[in-house]
């Protein structure tokens, strides 16, 4: 309680009040600990961390979705590439764990591939600054992506290099062919949300919610004992937890 009470504000306060109450109903289902009533009306207890996970049919569904809604009156030629954008945010959130603002900035000479090998280089570049200095990181995307995630992702490179027709390493990879204008975000997270909404039938589906579950599946692989498969629960598939992609990506992680 004195904990609790010691915070700076009442927003602090209900912080911790949020802490231990989301900690304490883990502990009853994970240990068996007893359980204790929390007087959460008292105080200003705010969400705690949204954690959710996608799984990958519901992701897969969603990919059949993204690009099915486009407005009428957009110019010839939009609809087609804008799906292909959103397929790809889509695969980078789910497959490698990147937050939207990373998605968005990516460059052009953040991503290189070569003979099936392809790696993203998340850092700072002309259009933003990482997070942190730990949030630099290379991504190796063909061990990552699904193979016809990864040739739409090189595709979409190639197209954009081809219609840039100049040296484009500064130049974002995600916008319209020709040019460098960056995408709406919110017109682009708002759609995807949208699709993973219909997919799972969770009203409350988000982006963010596919990077939590890149994070829980390559944790659940690597801690697969050498050897022994598991029963995967409904809605997941061997490209999420397997022993196939333990063995792959262990050696280069």
């Amino acid at each position: 309680l004195e904990f609790i009470e010691g915070g700076a504000s009442s927003k602090e306060c209900g912080d911790r009040m949020g802490a231990i109450y989301s900690f304490h109903k883990f502990m009853e289902c994970d240990a068996d600990w007893p359980a204790i009533e929390f007087d959460l009306d008292s105080m200003d207890v705010h969400a705690t961390a949204d954690a959710a996970l996608i799984g990958s049919e519901d992701y897969k569904r969603a990919r059949e979705i993204v690009g099915s809604d486009e407005a009428e009156h957009i110019p010839m030629g939009q609809p087609e590439q804008l799906a292909i954008i959103r397929r790809c945010i889509l695969a980078l959130g789910f497959r490698s764990g990147l937050r939207m603002a990373e998605v968005m900035e990516i460059t052009m000479g953040d991503l290189r591939h070569d003979n099936g090998s392809a790696e993203l280089f998340i850092r700072s570049n002309a259009h933003r600054k990482v997070k942190s200095k730990t949030s630099r990181r290379l991504l190796p995307l063909h061990l990552y992506l699904a193979p016809e995630e990864l040739i739409e992702l090189v595709g979409w490179h190639q197209r954009r290099t081809g219609a840039l027709g100049r040296s484009s390493v500064r130049d974002r990879l995600f916008a319209l062919l020709g040019g460098n204008d960056r995408l709406d975000r919110w017109d682009a997270e708002h759609r995807i949300n949208r699709a993973l909404k219909e997919a799972t039938g969770d009203q409350n589906a988000i982006f963010h919610h596919l990077r939590h579950s890149f994070a829980s599946y390559l944790l659940a692989t690597l801690s697969l004992p050498a050897g022994q498969e598991i029963a995967l629960p409904a809605g997941l598939d061997e490209s999420c937890i397997s022993q196939s992609r333990r063995t792959k990506l262990l050696p280069a992680l």
